[in-house]
């Protein structure tokens, strides 16, 4: 009980080489960085499946992975199954924004001529 109560301990512990730091809420939890953005949250805060977007070379930002929805922001991509779960994931809070949470919609993906992933809302 008393090394658990030391939570600063676990949040400085290291992680190993190939690993990654989840975000916050487990302390100290550690990932493979392979398994960031694949689809399955591996972290308990399911950081690991926040991607950073990418860009095209005419500067159109877009995300790379299947599944994912870019942010408000334009900087990261969440997975859509992280949208309206409750929790921020995007830094500007875009994937819970009552827009679109709050309302009978639901985030589906459409592809443009390049085959780059934008996404829309539409009503169920």
């Amino acid at each position: 009980p008393q090394l658990c109560q030391n939570t600063q301990l676990w949040h400085n512990k290291p992680c190993y080489d190939g690993e990654m730091r989840c975000n916050s809420s487990w302390p100290g939890q550690c990932v493979l960085e392979r398994r960031k953005c694949d689809g399955i949250a591996h972290c308990r805060d399911a950081s690991d499946e926040v991607c950073p977007s990418k860009k095209t070379s005419t500067n159109t930002t877009y995300c790379e992975q299947p599944d994912y929805v870019i942010c408000n922001n334009r900087l990261e991509c969440v997975h859509q199954d992280l949208w309206c779960d409750g929790y921020l994931n995007c830094q500007d809070g875009s994937d819970e924004d009552e827009a679109v949470c709050g309302t009978d919609s639901c985030i589906t993906p459409f592809v443009d001529n390049k085959n780059n992933p934008r996404f829309s809302t539409s009503a169920t």
